[in-house]
């Protein structure tokens, strides 16, 4: 058990994970009824033919990626419209996030007792398999943030050359905003690590500070087309105390309330995302860095 021990539990959370989210999300997939933001982006299937809507600006009050659409516009032409078949994409992604989430813990953790009770508390978070079950871009979203940050943090990765390598990288980002919008503060973070890495090597340097001017500009296009119903929306929303910087406490607390929704039960976990912070903030990895930079981009946007 000594020898074996380690993978016997990583195995057996694999197996319980797979079938508390199986179990759970195909009951979900199957019998659940969609809540009004589901529904909201169900009908602009419904009220659009074709595939180019998918890249205009949605009705209702909605906003997903438009890769994601694509792929959910797959299964719905495939299953005829079923209602199961919106709910595909986010089911898929909950589940093989299982499997990532552990090479990630490996990446962040350096003990096995640590790696095995992070993937036990993901195994049993309620709040990611409910999200597997909606058809909503969440889950998908979790799973391509995990995926992007393994890729840009390995440690093998090659420094850019030239404008071939600059243009590449470009253009997987901008399809990556495409596909999943949070990547784009993976950009902001392995930008900036970069950037402070390479900062007695003009060229690099200059490379870096390029890279990001392709995706923003979509970004930026994608951004301001979107209806101005949807903007005062956003603002109300914002303005109504979902995020204020200006106390640092309540800025914590409405977070946490969010975070915790639906899941007061496990409030008395709240300590460990603090502590996970701190452990970042001190560990000089690679991918600490590439995260915690990820992270500030998240504030400054909120800013």
């Amino acid at each position: 058990m000594k020898k074996y021990g380690y993978y016997a539990l990583i195995c057996f959370i694999f197996v319980f994970a797979f079938i508390s989210f199986f179990n759970f999300r195909l009951e979900a997939l199957i019998i659940r009824e969609s809540w009004i933001d589901e529904a909201d982006l169900a009908c602009n299937f419904i009220e659009h033919s074709g595939i180019l809507w998918i890249f205009q600006p949605l009705g209702r009050n909605q906003m997903a990626p438009p890769l994601f659409l694509i792929m959910t516009k797959v299964f719905t032409s495939v299953f005829h419209g079923a209602e199961i078949a919106y709910r595909i994409v986010p089911f898929i992604s909950s589940i093989v996030s299982i499997p990532v989430f552990y090479i990630l813990s490996k990446k962040f953790l350096k003990t096995p007792h640590a790696i095995i009770f992070a993937n036990f508390l993901y195994g049993i978070n309620f709040a990611l398999i409910r999200w597997g079950s909606e058809f909503k871009q969440y889950s998908s979203d979790i799973l391509i943030f995990m995926l992007v940050l393994l890729f840009l943090s390995r440690e093998n990765s090659k420094k850019m050359k030239g404008r071939v390598s600059l243009l590449w990288f470009s253009l997987i980002f901008t399809l990556l905003f495409f596909l999943s919008q949070p990547t784009i503060f993976l950009l902001f973070g392995y930008t900036i690590y970069n950037l402070i890495s390479n900062l007695k090597n003009r060229k690099i340097f200059i490379q870096y500070c390029l890279m990001p001017v392709i995706p923003m500009i979509f970004v930026l296009i994608y951004k301001f087309s979107t209806p101005h119903t949807l903007n005062d929306f956003m603002y109300d929303w914002w303005c109504d105390g979902f995020i204020e910087f200006g106390n640092i406490l309540h800025l914590t607390k409405q977070n946490l309330d969010f975070f915790f929704y639906n899941i007061r039960c496990l409030m008395f976990l709240a300590p460990l995302i603090f502590i996970g912070f701190f452990i970042s903030i001190f560990n000089r990895d690679r991918i600490n860095r590439i995260f915690l930079f990820s992270f500030a981009g998240v504030l400054l946007a909120g800013i």
